[in-house]
């Protein structure tokens, strides 16, 4: 289950927090830091399904390109895209293959 403002994960970042605090693990930095560690957490966690988002838009731009250079025959082309990131841009921008949507700070 996802939810677009996160609130599911706060839920158990604050829940593991709390846990944490029963069994006195690292009792006194959580409870006296628990907004800023929340924070923390909370925006490694966004940052790592970020970071899934751009390498698997990243996996389909390729292989949008790939079928495209199999489709035409070029396998020289392939090769040397999967070498060379100037030259796998520039087949991009021939074939209309956009670059990545995501946005780094939203």
């Amino acid at each position: 289950m996802s939810d677009k403002d996160g609130s599911n994960n706060i839920h158990f970042i604050d829940k593991a927090i709390d846990d944490c605090i029963e069994n006195n693990i690292l009792r006194d930095e959580l409870t006296n830091n628990r907004q800023e560690i929340r924070d923390i957490l909370f925006w490694e966690y966004q940052e790592e399904l970020r970071l899934k988002a751009v390498s698997r838009e990243g996996e389909e731009r390729f292989a949008r390109l790939a079928k495209k250079l199999y489709d035409d025959k070029r396998e020289e082309d392939f090769v040397r895209a999967v070498e060379d990131i100037d030259y796998r841009e520039k087949l991009c921008k021939e074939y209309g293959i956009e670059e990545l949507s995501y946005n780094m700070f939203g």
